[in-house]
């Protein structure tokens, strides 16, 4: 049923969109043109929007019962602020660029929809009915996308569409898939007003809804919302276990049989299963222009930033020059020319550690050589090495039986092992508890995850060629591991859970090779920039390499 709108004044034309009602006694009059112009462009609007091939200039005029020169005028205002598009081939209107860009500009949940509409299609090839994503927003569920079925009896489901949780498919199984502390203020608020003899009309009736939502796996709507119209639709979960939707297959009450309900149960309840595969979590986007690169004098082979908390410093060395460096967030600077080609840099309460081929160099915080070193040699070279928070040094070594060994050095100089792998390890990291050592290959882009006293090796991650090669790893409080990418132009931040991707900080040179966590809140990112393969002089276009810092938000509550 079309909305009733006021008739326009005989004596007058209708304001046009936007017109400015003159500030005079006839403010009202003026005001209820206007309305009725924009009610009459929504109108043509949703005529457009509606007609998936389109509508002829004759059919938007019959549809929306205007004025052909009224209806012209109106969309040659469309298309002038792109929200209509004309076909030349056809002569027929659709909806323009300028609508899809709102639209996508204002989705809700657009990664979803993306990850969603493989599998809308594939249900809707399997059994001619009609598909939809939904989405809770407050006591409704909304509609986000819709694949059509292939029968004339659709059900009255749009996009956009909102209905209450109670008496839909999609919105029990979002009701079921809540804690009960989340759901019962939700079902508090929520009219029991009756849609349908079948709908639920009281809070029991509900709750014993849900509970066979949650034995069977999937819900149902059995002419609850709308008679003559049978639903079934099961809760879409991503990698993390968090509830992004639901998926749901609708259509006439007749072609709804129990048997056939059950067949849509468990093929939706697997579709879900495979949207919430694809599903990455929101990743979060850092940009370039936030990372800052600290004040100091030329470099141009960063490497193994790490984190004094003894000196409220940030230390580094220049693998080009040798050349040690201390850094603030204000200045940077060579404190210190290194006797050994350095493999790895820790900072320890008593001084810094530099790994190097041979064993340790042991400096004070000034760079100046400790009384006493630790010789290695003999013993194989190391390729990575980090330090855990009790103070003991791990690092990979080749295994002379093959593969790797992951061991710890005590400091009698005699190895402890720990694990072994086929895989070349490149980096290594604790987290802050020492509670879970964090490794990666440059080769094949894998992380690893181990922990103490379990032989296991899990792997957590593999990180894809495209993204740039793993060079550095570095753990932060809140149990995330960041990942320097070695010709990718980023840092990434990976769940230490489920190994997903959260976050991607842009760089304005490609070539990070160290990340750490530090600073005096724990929240500052330090990550060190060399130049690159095809390195050319310095240009004052090109952002320079050395160390840049990078001041995270502190975490929420």
């Amino acid at each position: 049923m079309r909305r009733a709108r006021p008739a326009p004044a005989a004596t007058s034309s209708l304001p046009h969109i936007g017109q400015r009602a003159r500030m005079t006694g006839d403010m009202s009059e003026n005001t209820r043109k206007a309305t009725g112009t924009i009610e009459r462009a929504l109108d043509v609007l949703e005529a457009i929007g509606t007609s998936p091939k389109g509508v002829t200039f004759a059919e938007i005029a019959q549809q929306v019962q205007l004025p052909r020169t009224t209806a012209y005028r109106m969309l040659s205002g469309l298309i002038e602020r792109n929200l209509v598009r004309r076909e030349s081939t056809r002569r027929a209107y659709r909806l323009g660029f300028g609508a899809l860009q709102l639209s996508r500009e204002s989705h809700p949940a657009p990664q979803l929809v993306v990850a969603a509409n493989i599998e809308l299609n594939y249900l809707r090839a399997i059994t001619g009915e009609t598909t939809s994503l939904w989405v809770r927003d407050g006591l409704e569920v909304i509609a986000l996308e819709r694949a059509r079925g292939a029968h004339r009896s659709q059900g009255d489901t749009h996009v956009g569409q909102g209905r209450l949780l109670h008496v839909t498919a999609a919105g029990k199984a979002l009701l079921a898939a809540m804690r009960t502390g989340e759901r019962n203020p939700l079902l508090s608020r929520l009219p029991m007003t009756p849609f349908t003899p079948n709908s639920a009309t009281s809070r029991e009736q509900v709750n014993a809804m849900i509970a066979t939502v949650k034995e069977r796996g999937y819900a149902i709507d059995d002419e609850e919302s709308r008679l003559g119209a049978r639903c079934v639709a099961a809760v879409i979960r991503d990698m993390q276990g968090v509830v992004r939707g639901a998926l749901s297959l609708s259509g006439a009450t007749e072609r709804f049989t129990p048997e056939r309900m059950a067949a849509f149960g468990t093929e939706l309840t697997e579709a879900a299963q495979r949207i919430g595969e694809r599903l990455a979590g929101a990743v979060e986007v850092t940009h370039d222009d936030q990372v800052a690169r600290v004040p100091g004098p030329p470099a141009t082979g960063g490497d193994f930033a790490t984190w004094s908390a003894a000196r409220n410093a940030w230390y580094w060395i220049d693998t080009a020059t040798a050349t040690l460096h201390r850094a603030t967030q204000e200045q940077d600077q060579r404190i210190a020319t290194l006797t050994v080609a350095a493999r790895g840099l820790h900072a320890t309460p008593m001084g810094l550690e530099v790994v190097h081929a041979e064993g340790i160099l042991r400096l004070d915080f000034d760079g100046q050589p400790a009384a006493r070193q630790l010789d290695r040699r003999g013993q194989p070279a190391p390729i990575a090495a980090c330090v855990q928070p009790d103070g003991r040094e791990w690092q990979v070594t080749p295994d002379p039986a093959g593969g790797y060994r992951i061991a710890t050095w005590l400091h009698t100089g005699i190895a402890v092992p720990g694990w072994r792998i086929d895989d070349r390890i490149d980096a290594l990291c604790w987290n802050p508890a020492g509670t879970r050592l964090f490794a990666a290959s440059a080769t094949t882009g894998t992380l690893y995850e181990m922990r103490p006293g379990d032989a296991r090796i899990r792997r957590l991650a593999v990180v894809p060629k495209a993204s740039g090669e793993v060079r550095s790893l570095a753990a932060d409080a809140q149990g995330d591991v960041w990942v320097a990418l070695h010709g990718g132009w980023a840092v990434a931040r990976v769940s230490a859970e489920g190994g997903m991707m959260q976050e991607v900080v842009g760089l304005p040179l490609a070539w990070p090779t160290s990340v750490a966590v530090g600073g005096s809140d724990g929240q500052q990112l330090a990550i060190t920039i060399a130049a690159g393969p095809d390195a050319t002089e310095p240009h004052a276009d090109v952002p320079e390499t050395g160390l840049y810092l990078l001041q995270r938000p502190a975490p929420t509550k």
